[in-house]
């Protein structure tokens, strides 16, 4: 029996599959220029800043919230602390936004091809953009720190403070301790360990929140609920 059918067979995959590359090959060429025009949109319609704008609204309410407790920073201290965070969301949005989109389109323009990515492909893909990053990009903590940021260690302070009574009880290991008393959802469904005061105290000095005063203005507040 002839073989030179199988052959011409072979031949006509192997030309496919070159196509197929060079289709792959020539979005991967196009990235560059498109990511100057996606974040040349961004600029246009000013999304960035508007981003921003929600999460100072969304910030300003947190802190109405935790002045009524008497435990919020005071405005200039927000403002300072709040051009932090716009200063880190202005530099790294608009690559980070990129990134997410630039893979959605390698996977369209494999899925076009009728080569879809395995999810184990893309869960990789994803996590060394977004986990294990660049040498450019912000650093990420690990451990059981992971879940513990600025607001959510804020959020926890609103809600378990205010079951301390007792002036003479508001420590750390006692506000720790009603922090692991709250429910493990929303900002601490992730949550895992429990903390000591010693960590929570670290946590505190890690994302400039000043304890000293927000114990002092706490005891001060109890003190005229007392009278």
């Amino acid at each position: 029996m002839s073989t030179r059918p199988s052959k011409l067979k072979g031949l006509r995959k192997t030309k496919k599959d070159k196509h197929r590359e060079e289709e792959t090959s020539q979005a991967f060429a196009s990235s560059d220029l498109a990511a100057q025009e996606f974040r040349a949109l961004l600029e246009e319609v000013d999304f960035v800043s508007r981003v921003v704008d929600i999460y100072r609204r969304h910030e300003l309410r947190e802190l109405a919230h935790f002045r009524e407790h008497g435990i919020g920073p005071s405005r200039p201290r927000f403002e300072q602390t709040f051009q932090r965070q716009e200063d880190f969301i202005k530099k790294y949005l608009p690559d980070r936004l990129y990134q997410a989109t630039d893979t959605l389109v390698i996977e369209a323009v494999l899925a076009a091809i009728g080569r879809p990515m395995r999810r184990l492909i893309v869960a990789d893909l994803y996590n060394s953009i977004f986990v294990r990053r660049n040498d450019t990009a912000p650093p990420l903590r690990g451990g059981r720190d992971e879940i513990w940021d600025s607001l959510s260690l804020k959020w926890a302070i609103a809600n378990a403070l205010p079951e301390i009574k007792n002036p003479r009880n508001v420590t750390l290991s006692a506000l720790a301790k009603r922090i692991n008393n709250l429910p493990r959802k929303g900002m601490l469904r992730n949550m895992r360990k429990n903390l000591t005061g010693k960590h929570l105290q670290k946590l505190l000095n890690e994302n400039h929140i000043d304890w000293m005063r927000i114990k002092t203005e706490y005891k001060r507040h109890l003190a005229k609920k007392s009278v």
